[in-house]
């Protein structure tokens, strides 16, 4: 079994390296108004949040 901080080095990578700039950018256009609030987002809303939009964008 991979040790999950070695699945999160590897997963960073690749989304880092072959994720579309368009996609990234998008991304962060959406992400960071949550994190400029006063209280910090849940991660894991985030985390949907974010799957939801990589999902629409590559569908397109």
């Amino acid at each position: 079994m991979i040790p999950s901080e070695v699945e999160d080095r590897i997963e960073r990578y690749y989304f880092q390296h072959y994720l579309p700039d368009k996609i990234m950018l998008e991304l962060e256009e959406k992400l960071l108004p949550f994190y400029l609030e006063d209280e910090e987002p849940s991660a894991e809303d985030i985390v949907k949040l974010a799957l939801t939009i990589i999902d629409n964008a590559l569908e397109k």
